[in-house]
């Protein structure tokens, strides 16, 4: 039987979190199973060197500017009719919505359309007051409309997002699956004795996430000086390019915390940072399913994140790290002082955040469930796939 020919289209490939993760899934897939194939509606293809290699052909349809679906609609069709894809697999909203758009003038081809974030739930913008519930309200009708009209299978990233998603669209149950986010899981030494570090080493704090309100950065920051008091030699690293990194070195500068944080930036060596680190600290507000958390329990992490949904289907509390309230930077200051205490502690965490990951959050396990998926789809008529 041949290969489920996938025609992937996304937004860009720019290095996002999205981007990585089709990146990772795309070669990771069985190609006895699926052919995939992507086209980006934007040319920033800073991934496109690595697909290739993969022997993964990567088009673009060249637009500039934002939000330009009506003519991604036109230039899709073609690529569509050209390509002749079994399965058209979207991501993010432009390409979700002019992809569906496209497909089902086609007439043809099934749609999946990946889901990575609470876009339409109000808890995801409590920090971010500038969110234009008007335009997120026209986004929700185009949404549902498409998703509608091309049967569109929309698979959330986890079982908080997928409900969300449905709760918003008002769509039959039978258009949404849960497939989790995986990661390339590293090989990890579970048996190796915990790092005990000496009194006078530093132990080193991070989070990775791009600095925007969503993320909770200034609440970690403000957990600092209560940490620093019993804890002098912490340091905490902050990585990721975004709109506040400006704010947060000023609200670092403001609280005197120059020599304890760090706000890196965008960083091409996150692995290495992992590596050299001894707890990993995730604020957020609101997610979807975060792959930086996933990432860490990878490196044997132990973490400190926030109570929130998408976090609780990570970490089980007490097991694999330290759940928290959100937005609540005693708590924070709280639970990391109590690991910072507890080096045994921090190293059981991290060995069992090792192996939820390599059970339940691979990229080989999402690549394999997405096969399922598409061989499922295929195997319907045409008038039966939602």
């Amino acid at each position: 039987m041949a290969p489920i020919r996938v025609l992937h289209i996304i937004n860009s490939l720019i290095r996002g979190g999205a981007e990585r993760l089709l990146v990772n899934l795309l070669q990771a897939h069985d190609r006895d199973q699926v052919h995939p194939m992507v086209v980006t509606l934007y040319d920033r293809l800073d991934f496109a060197p690595q697909l290739r290699e993969a022997a993964i052909s990567v088009g673009t349809l060249g637009l500039s500017g934002a939000w330009r679906v009506p003519q991604a609609i036109g230039k899709l069709r073609t690529v569509i009719g050209s390509l002749q894809p079994d399965i058209v697999h979207t991501n993010l909203n432009a390409a979700n919505i002019s992809g569906r758009v496209a497909a089902w003038l086609d007439g043809r081809p099934q749609v999946v359309s990946g889901i990575h974030s609470l876009l339409y739930d109000q808890s995801a913008y409590l920090d971010n007051p500038q969110q234009n519930p008007w335009k997120m309200e026209a986004l929700r009708q185009v949404d549902r409309w498409t998703g509608r009209r091309a049967k569109t299978i929309y698979v959330g990233c986890s079982h908080h997002v997928g409900d969300s998603a449905r709760a918003a669209l008002k769509l039959p149950a039978s258009q949404f699956r849960t497939i989790y986010n995986g990661i390339v899981v590293p090989p990890l030494d579970v048996t190796a004795a915990p790092r005990l570090p000496r009194p006078t080493e530093p132990i080193e704090l991070i989070t990775v996430g791009r600095p925007i309100p969503e993320k909770g950065h200034k609440y970690l920051i403000n957990a600092m000086p209560q940490i620093l008091a019993g804890h002098p030699n912490v340091r905490l690293r902050i990585v990721g390019g975004g709109p506040l990194e400006h704010e947060l070195r000023e609200q670092v500068a403001l609280l005197q915390l120059e020599r304890q944080v760090e706000v890196l930036g965008m960083r091409s060596d996150i692995a290495d940072l992992l590596q050299a680190s001894d707890i990993f600290i995730f604020p957020s507000v609101c997610e979807g399913l975060p792959l930086a958390p996933l990432e860490a329990l990878g490196y044997g992490l132990p973490i400190v994140a926030t109570d929130i949904p998408a976090l609780r289907e990570i970490i089980d509390a007490d097991v694999q790290g330290l759940l928290v309230p959100p937005q609540d930077s005693q708590a924070l200051a709280d639970a990391v002082i109590m690991l910072l205490d507890n080096p045994l502690r921090r190293h059981a965490m991290g060995q069992a955040g090792y192996q939820r990951v390599r059970e339940r959050f691979s990229i080989t396990a999402t690549a394999r469930a997405f096969e399922t998926l598409y061989g499922e789809l295929m195997s319907r008529p045409a008038r039966f796939r939602v």
